[in-house]
């Protein structure tokens, strides 16, 4: 068994997808001859934005976690303020007001590339010790927050040790970046920081194609073969009991994270149209996960507001179920990304077998993916004609009761976390 130090800023007690990812391939990683070794932050002193204790139960009592310290300038600012805990580009409070104008800059141009740095000297010195104490060869780093990518750079540049640089999402050229009134001198630096961290690693990890286009154009040290797409990927025991479509509501479901920048207008109006033309029929919008005031007065102003539920965060294992329990799941891609990638939950909505409306562009990587397993289709902001089409035809189905559930294909199960830990094992013993 091949030890490997997996270091990680998030971490259960937190949650969200970049936890789950690493969680869930250190689950099935043993089975392919790797030994998982994790090192993360001490919740105690973290800067988490949420919390999901369920996923606490998802760590094998076999695995080794060790935890250190951290300076979080985030927790500190959180409580002299009273405000919560920013989300990337500062999505989820008030961008507008005075103080969170001056905090976006501050973040934007004196914390770079985040402001979770303050996680790297212990995490580094305890990486030290556990790389001599474990004989250990290779280092796997993942991100975002994209600092702990400096803690690999450092021991690549101290022990020149084999180093595995996983990137959920871009750097650089992340959508949220232009809130954050980045001064041309905090671009260049951050672009500087990024380029190094994909020419010094020996192998890099992404999510799809579009982001690993985008690391491509980086640096011309960099070759195709140097950079590998392992999806988020679903865990099968999750799906492994699909219960009927709720025959109560035709629920319309969206789960994770949403933000007035998503640009979800046109499926509030489409919905609109479609239950304002079948009145009979129960429609019910359903958000799993926080929606920003902004999002929640786009809904109103829409016409739906009486047809919309909000439930708030959930913890991993009670969103998933309302992904297996909704007729229809909607994936939205961010309008001002600049790339068009893949969602971390986008691998369990197909898991869940319910027909999947993305927002997106038809060349998108998601888009792809839909068409592959046979899980839905996509629709660009300018197609709301056709979207409500869809709709109708879907609705019209669960009207006579004729199941949605779509059968399973042989491609789905490529996204399962036990084909990505197989494909990182592989990487691994590269």
């Amino acid at each position: 068994m091949q030890n490997v130090l997996i270091i990680t800023y998030y971490w259960p007690p937190s949650g969200g997808a970049g936890v789950q990812r690493w969680l869930k391939f250190a689950k099935y990683l043993p089975e392919f001859g790797i030994n998982p070794i994790i090192l993360t932050v001490d919740e105690h002193f973290a800067a988490y934005v949420t919390n999901d204790p369920s996923l606490l139960n998802d760590i094998s009592p076999d695995l080794i976690v060790f935890k250190t310290k951290s300076f979080e300038i985030l927790k500190l600012f959180s409580r002299t303020t009273g405000e919560q805990m920013p989300q990337g580009g500062f999505s989820n409070v008030n961008k507008q007001s005075f103080i969170m104008k001056v905090s976006r800059f501050v973040r934007g141009n004196f914390f770079i590339p985040d402001a979770r740095r303050g996680w790297n000297k212990f995490a580094f010195r305890k990486a030290l010790e556990l790389i001599k104490t474990y004989n250990i060869k290779t280092i796997i780093t993942t991100s975002p927050p994209h600092s702990v990518q400096l803690i690999g750079l450092q021991l690549k540049r101290k022990l020149n040790i084999r180093w595995i640089a996983d990137l959920r999402d871009p750097w650089s050229d992340v959508f949220y970046n232009k809130d954050l009134m980045r001064t041309s001198l905090a671009v260049y630096f951050d672009k500087r920081l990024e380029k190094k961290v994909l020419e010094h690693a020996d192998e890099l990890i992404t999510v799809c194609d579009s982001v690993k286009q985008l690391f491509l154009k980086k640096t011309s040290k960099l070759s195709q073969k140097k950079i590998h797409i392992v999806i988020n990927g679903f865990d099968n025991t999750d799906f492994q009991i699909l219960p009927n479509e709720n025959d109560t509501f035709f629920e319309i479901t969206y789960v994770g994270t949403i933000a007035l920048s998503y640009n979800a207008k046109v499926l509030f109006e489409a919905i609109y149209t479609v239950s304002q033309n079948n009145q009979e029929l129960p429609y019910r919008l359903t958000f799993v996960g926080a929606v920003p005031s902004a999002v929640k007065e786009q809904i109103t102003n829409s016409g739906i507001d009486n047809l919309t539920r909000y439930l708030g965060y959930m913890p991993h294992n009670e969103a998933i179920e309302y992904m297996k329990k909704a007729t229809v799941l909607i994936n939205i891609f961010p309008e001002t990304a600049g790339y068009d990638g893949v969602p971390g939950k986008f691998a369990e909505y197909i898991a869940s077998r319910r027909p999947i409306i993305s927002i997106d562009a038809h060349e998108g990587d998601a888009a792809k993916i839909l068409e592959q397993t046979k899980s839905g289709k996509t629709f660009t902001r300018n197609e709301i004609t056709l979207l409500e089409q869809y709709l109708t035809e879907l609705s019209l189905l669960w009207k006579k009761k004729q199941t949605l559930k779509l059968e399973n294909t042989p491609e789905i199960l490529t996204f399962s976390r036990f084909a990505g830990a197989q494909k990182i094992s592989e990487i691994i013993k590269k």
